[in-house]
C-alpha cells in the first residue's frame, strides 16, 4: 500500500508542477490531488522540494536513458534526430511557462545541482554521440561539436527568454521551434 501512496503522491505533484510551477503549488493541495494527509505525505517526503527532486531525478533519467536506446538504434542519424524531437515533444507536451521560469530560476539548491550535473552528463553523452555522427559524414565535417553543445546551452536560456516566449502560443511551440533550428541545422547539406 505505501508503494502506491508513494507513487501516487509522485503522479499527483507533478500533473500539479506542469501546470502551475513549483513554487505556486503547495503540499496541502499536492495532498488534495492525491487524496492523502499531510501525513502520509510527510511520511513519504520531508518536503516539497524533496519530492520535486525526485520528480526531476526520475523523469532526467528515463529520459537519458530514451535518449542512449535512440542513439543506440540501428538506423540513420536522420531517423535518431527525429526519433529525439519526437521525445522532445512528447517530454515537454502540457510543461507550463510557470514550471520553466521555476526551473531555471529556482533557488532549491539540491535541484538547480542535479539539473547541472545532469545537464554535464547529458552533454558528454551528446558530444561523444555528435563526434561519432561527424566521423561518419552525418554531420557536417566543418562544424565544432563543442560549439553546437554550446548552442544546446544557449538553447535551455531561449526558453525563459521573455522576448522570444512573447511570439509563441505555449511552451510547446518554443521548445519545439528551437529544438528543430538547433536540429535541422546541423544536418549536412544534401
Amino acid at each position: 500500500m505505501k508503494a502506491s501512496k508513494y507513487k501516487l503522491i509522485l503522479n499527483s505533484a507533478k500533473d500539479l508542477f506542469w501546470r502551475y510551477g513549483l513554487n505556486k503549488v503547495s503540499i496541502q493541495e499536492i495532498c488534495k490531488a492525491s487524496s492523502i494527509s499531510k501525513m502520509t505525505f510527510y511520511r513519504n517526503f520531508k518536503n516539497k522540494n524533496e519530492l520535486a527532486l525526485k520528480i526531476f531525478k526520475e523523469l532526467t533519467n528515463n529520459q537519458f536513458n530514451l535518449y542512449k536506446n535512440i542513439m543506440a538504434s540501428k538506423v540513420s542519424f536522420s531517423k535518431k534526430i527525429s526519433d529525439l524531437i519526437n521525445l522532445k515533444y512528447q517530454t515537454s507536451n502540457n510543461i507550463s511557462k510557470e514550471l520553466f521560469q521555476d526551473i531555471y530560476s529556482e533557488k532549491n539548491n539540491d535541484l538547480k545541482s542535479f539539473l547541472l550535473a545532469s545537464q554535464k552528463q547529458t552533454q558528454k553523452e551528446i558530444y561523444k554521440d555528435f563526434k561519432l555522427a561527424q566521423k561518419k559524414g552525418e554531420i557536417r565535417k566543418d562544424i565544432k561539436i563543442e560549439f553546437l553543445i554550446y548552442l544546446l546551452q544557449d538553447v535551455n536560456k531561449k526558453l525563459v527568454d521573455p522576448k522570444l516566449v512573447k511570439h509563441y502560443n505555449n511552451e510547446q511551440e518554443l521548445i519545439m521551434e528551437l529544438t528543430k533550428h538547433y536540429f535541422y541545422g546541423i544536418l549536412p547539406e544534401k
